[in-house]
């Protein structure tokens, strides 16, 4: 691996991992058009694991707070005695309540269904589409009319639903964030709100990616250490640079601009598979 290829691997991860444009879907169509093979097991953990430090630095205010009431929480007696009351009394130990709950969809389809999802890396007609449907599902908080007032919070059920549309994901060419926050606004989550759940959520599921890639490194070969560091720091800087961005896109109420990416590079990528 050459620096040139840490870098522009680097900024890839860190650009598609929070931006909805399907990260799977990108290296997919790579692999089948450009031969441009994944990168080795170490340093794709290397990759996911500059993305997860991103979130969390992005997001540390709101983990602090959630560690501490939960934390406190279970330090407590009332949480013992009136888990319900205690739970309706902390925002904090609410969202807890909810990213466990979301988790759970996520790694249920994440253990029942990843290599037959997987499996579609091979068949590039179908990514290509998936990004068609990305696009779509971009659009639809624009399309369906608004009912009544959006909450700050998600609850119990509405984690569900986004937890399961967070383990569909895993489809190459569906987009993990697109999908999450776009149905966290249906639901009629603020966008602030859909968009901090949606990425505190996808905490678990990177660290579960993680932990299953953990067995394939041992003998696997690495890059040398200088070349892993480029790599963490790119994915690191791009992605976090990223999620401001897509932060900001979407306060403005721009967030299905990235649509007409989705579809470009679908459209393109099914005629050139087709003619």
């Amino acid at each position: 691996m050459s620096w040139l290829e840490a870098l522009l691997l680097g900024a890839l991860q860190g650009a598609t991992e929070f931006l909805p444009i399907s990260s799977s879907g990108h290296l997919a169509l790579a692999q089948h058009f450009l031969g441009v093979v994944g990168p080795q097991v170490a340093f794709d953990v290397v990759l996911h694991g500059a993305t997860l430090l991103a979130v969390v630095v992005v997001y540390r205010r709101d983990l602090a707070r959630l560690l501490r009431a939960v934390l406190g929480a279970l330090a407590s007696r009332e949480l013992w005695s009136a888990p319900a009351a205690s739970v309706r009394r902390s925002p904090e130990l609410g969202l807890a309540l909810s990213l466990v709950a979301g988790s759970i969809p996520t790694a249920a389809i994440g253990l029942l269904f990843q290599e037959p999802l997987e499996a579609l890396f091979e068949r590039p007609v179908v990514v290509a589409s998936m990004l068609l449907v990305t696009g779509l599902v971009l659009q639809l908080p624009r399309w369906l009319p608004a009912r009544g007032e959006p909450r700050p919070a998600v609850g119990l059920l509405a984690a569900v639903a986004v937890g399961t549309a967070q383990g569909l994901a895993i489809t190459p060419g569906i987009s993990r964030s697109g999908t999450t926050i776009t149905t966290a606004l249906l639901l009629r989550i603020t966008p602030e709100a859909a968009a901090r759940f949606s990425f505190l959520l996808s905490i678990p599921a990177i660290l579960g990616a993680l932990l299953l890639k953990l067995p394939d490194l041992a003998g696997a070969a690495a890059p040398p250490p200088a070349l892993l560091a480029t790599g963490f720091a790119t994915a690191f800087l791009v992605g976090w640079a990223s999620l401001a961005a897509l932060l900001a896109l979407l306060r403005r109420g721009r967030f299905a601009v990235f649509s007409w990416y989705c579809w470009a590079v679908g459209l393109a990528a099914l005629a050139a598979l087709t003619l």
